[in-house]
């Protein structure tokens, strides 16, 4: 049996997202939602119910989709040795840095109380080992998982047409913030001349303006098209 825990609210791409609950008839898992404090904080947002929401579970392993150095993570440690439960974090980590109080402490804490560890790639399994956790307990496997019923080859040709694709396609899926480095990738492109040659950008954010702005500085404004995110 599986339940899934999640902020009522977070933010995401410039919106509010609020998951909403379901029974696990529908899926055949649970989704229970529940306030935090500090949305949209990664390393300091924490549920004030947390203990009270997995004690009424019981699980048998707390599976906590945060890096080991954020309060959630440290809510799991400790409800997980409290409750005599196994735990399991996951981490995209790739840059060995030292934290600033308490996170490095969380971090430390949290790599010594886990029972396995998930890396999304092979950097982050390393910086595991550097620090020091057991490669034994450390497992390698990319996120996201997708619906291969939804997510599979399909015939393109008419959404080329309706995007005004060329013969050559660049593209970048994601969120329009600073930290992803797309108007990098409009130098770059604007450096292109290959004929017929686009650049598709599908996602939101709030940088979405400026970068529409920077396509058309750049002359590449009928070259560059975006795409607002599902």
């Amino acid at each position: 049996e599986l339940t899934l825990l999640l902020p009522k609210a977070w933010p995401e791409a410039g919106q509010r997202a609020e998951p909403i609950p379901q029974p696990k008839e529908i899926e055949g898992f649970r989704i229970i939602t529940a306030p935090i404090f500090l949305e949209g904080r990664v390393k300091r947002h924490f549920y004030p119910s947390f203990f009270n929401q997995v004690r009424d579970l019981q699980p048998d392993i707390i599976h906590v989709e945060e890096e080991p150095y954020s309060l959630v993570a440290w809510q799991a440690a400790r409800a997980a040795q409290k409750l005599g439960s196994k735990l399991v974090f996951f981490t995209w980590e790739n840059l060995l840095e030292c934290f600033e109080f308490p996170h490095q402490n969380i971090r430390n804490y949290v790599l010594k109380k886990a029972d396995h560890a998930i890396a999304g790639d092979q950097e982050a399994k390393t910086l595991l080992e550097k620090a020091d956790y057991p490669s034994s307990k450390i497992s390698v496997i990319p996120q996201y998982g997708v619906n291969p019923d939804l997510f599979k080859k399909k015939t393109t040709t008419k959404l080329k047409k309706e995007l005004k694709l060329g013969s050559f396609t660049i593209g970048y899926v994601g969120r329009l913030v600073p930290e992803k480095g797309i108007g990098t990738l409009l130098e770059a492109f604007a450096q292109l001349s290959l004929t017929g040659s686009k650049l598709l950008l599908i996602g939101n954010g709030p940088l979405r303006e400026e970068l529409e702005e920077k396509a058309r500085d750049l002359d590449i404004g009928d070259r560059a098209i975006f795409v607002k995110a599902m």
